[in-house]
């Protein structure tokens, strides 16, 4: 967990350092921080509810995905154009 939050850390000092976006750089992260989330939530939830927290888990993923893509990927697609 701590590789991770320092990779997001340095991934985020990094992406500020450009007028442009560097959101390709949050994808790999993503990936690391849901298996160690769902590991840790395994221990976590109940086994009857471990299907909705898989769910709510792969939900979350999806919405972060759209968020980046919405916010930091597609408003800068007219600058690469130029």
């Amino acid at each position: 967990m701590v590789a991770v939050v320092a990779a997001y850390i340095a991934v985020v000092q990094f992406g500020t350092d450009f007028a442009l976006t560097q959101a390709r750089y949050y994808f790999p992260i993503v990936n690391a921080f849901a298996i160690l989330t769902l590991v840790g939530l395994r221990t976590l939830i109940p086994r009857s509810m471990r299907p909705i927290g898989a769910g709510l888990v792969v939900f979350g993923l999806v919405f972060m995905n759209l968020i980046i893509y919405t916010r930091y990927v597609i408003p800068y697609w007219h600058v690469l154009e130029a």
